[in-house]
């Protein structure tokens, strides 16, 4: 593998795809369901837009027995972003573009996103600890696939993540933009649902306070941080969300997930240095 202790490619300068996401890809591409399940674990957790959060093979295999059933995969382009290492897992960020047929009516399909593969070298072999795929944009739900299947996890993060996850849902439920901003690091990348990547707090700053304008008032908000890793310097967090909302006459829900990379600052707080966020099909 090309992955480096803690060194970055840097955002915007392409990376090599690792041998890793290759297999991954020739998995996807030639439908071949062993050979994915071979690359996860009994752990391994999946984030894909629209569908719940997956994890372990049981899911995976109904998963993506549907999708290759519904989808001949033809190409899967990827762009690296950025690669790095933090202990035993090798971070892989980047973008796509993955060209399909639908099997229903042999329409070819294009798709545009950004995903993660986080590698975990178990031993001499490297298996899936998470990979994440989301879109730039919305896209119809007769494009995409999805099934009522998920993990419904407990919120058993630490004191610390509980700590955190209650202050960016006070950010959101009091709809205060400058409080979600100071939980970045100037150098952030955030990967939000349906849009492209924000670099950099003078780029997230707008698109933070862009988002907190229409007068939406939250009725329930919870985030549950259900899969952590602690390093030197960072930790890594895998969390749920739900957020209940009105706006006039109108309200909803919204339901999600998604990968938090926080980094420690010198007074030993965490701020957000790398995150990825997308949003469950509440009606599959």
């Amino acid at each position: 593998m090309t992955f480096f202790a803690f060194s970055f490619s840097g955002i915007g300068q392409l990376s090599t795809i690792s041998k890793t996401t290759e297999a991954l890809d020739k998995a996807l591409i030639n439908s071949n369901l062993g050979q994915l399940l071979a690359l996860t674990g009994p752990e391994t957790i999946f984030m894909l837009d629209y569908q719940r959060t997956l994890q372990g093979s049981s899911q995976l295999q109904q998963y993506y027995g549907k999708l290759f059933n519904a989808q001949d995969i033809k190409t899967i382009k990827r762009r690296v972003k950025e690669t790095f290492t933090l202990g035993k897992l090798d971070f892989e960020m980047g973008i796509f573009t993955k060209t399909f047929i639908r099997n229903s009516d042999q329409k070819t399909i294009i798709h545009n996103g950004k995903y993660w593969c986080i590698w975990e070298r178990v031993g001499a072999d490297t298996q899936l600890f998470a990979y994440v795929e989301g879109y730039h944009q919305e896209i119809p739900k007769d494009e995409y696939v999805v099934l009522d299947l998920g993990i419904e996890p407990t919120n058993n993060g630490t004191i610390e993540l509980k700590a955190y996850a209650a202050l960016g849902e006070k950010a959101i439920r009091e709809w205060d933009p400058e409080l979600r901003i100071l939980l970045y690091e100037d150098d952030a990348i955030f990967y939000p649902f349906a849009d492209t990547a924000k670099v950099g707090i003078e780029i997230l700053a707008p698109y933070l306070r862009g988002y907190h304008q229409n007068d939406i008032k939250i009725d329930f908000i919870t985030g549950k941080p259900f899969a952590y890793r602690y390093f030197d310097g960072y930790v890594l967090q895998c969390s749920t969300f739900e957020v209940d909302w009105h706006f006039n006459e109108a309200s909803g829900t919204n339901k999600g997930k998604g990968i938090t990379l926080w980094k420690r600052q010198p007074d030993h707080s965490l701020k957000i240095y790398r995150k990825i966020g997308s949003h469950d099909d509440l009606t599959p």
